[in-house]
């Protein structure tokens, strides 16, 4: 976290909630605007930008502006196709440290969660509140989206001796 001028200190949950809030808006993003409302590096955010532009959630136009694509919306928080919320869980540190300690549940049966926060999940939620009110938003947003039909839909079948998948057609 760091200090703005004579501000109160902003948490990174503000911050990533600012960016996905420009980067995902209605309006056409332009990089310095985004890095300028998140107190980031300029070069930084565009690099983000392309990064997610090659994924297919926006595109680039001349002087570093960008667009939503149809995949983009799916981050947006004003729909009820949004995944936003979910995004935000996946990228928030409840998250993404256990997954660090993916080898020490393999090898042991145990959760990671509760070797990185030394308690149980939801031990942590009740005494982080913030960690809970993005777990809680990702869950009401994954419970109210409802994908497309997909004509296919991928099988996989796993036995203690291989992994396999299959293509069906519906």
């Amino acid at each position: 976290m760091s200090k703005r001028k004579g501000t109160k200190r902003r948490n990174d949950a503000a911050d990533a909630m600012t960016f996905m809030h420009l980067t995902a808006g209605k309006w056409i993003s332009q990089a310095l605007a985004v890095a300028r409302a998140t107190s980031a590096s300029e070069d930084g955010v565009y690099r983000l930008l392309r990064a997610l532009a090659s994924l297919g959630l926006f595109a680039e136009s001349a002087n570093r502006k960008f667009r939503l694509m149809p995949l983009g919306q799916l981050l947006r928080t004003d729909s009820t196709q949004a995944l936003g919320a979910y995004a935000r869980f996946v990228a928030h540190e409840s998250t993404w440290r256990p997954w660090g300690e993916l080898r020490y549940s393999v090898r042991t049966g145990e959760p990671a969660f509760d070797r990185v926060f030394g308690m149980p999940v939801f031990e942590y939620f009740a005494k982080a509140p913030e960690a809970a009110a993005v777990f809680d938003a990702a869950m009401t947003s994954i419970a109210r989206w409802r994908p497309e039909p997909s004509p296919r839909r991928t099988i996989f079948r796993a036995s203690a001796r291989s992994w396999t998948s299959a293509v069906v057609m519906a």
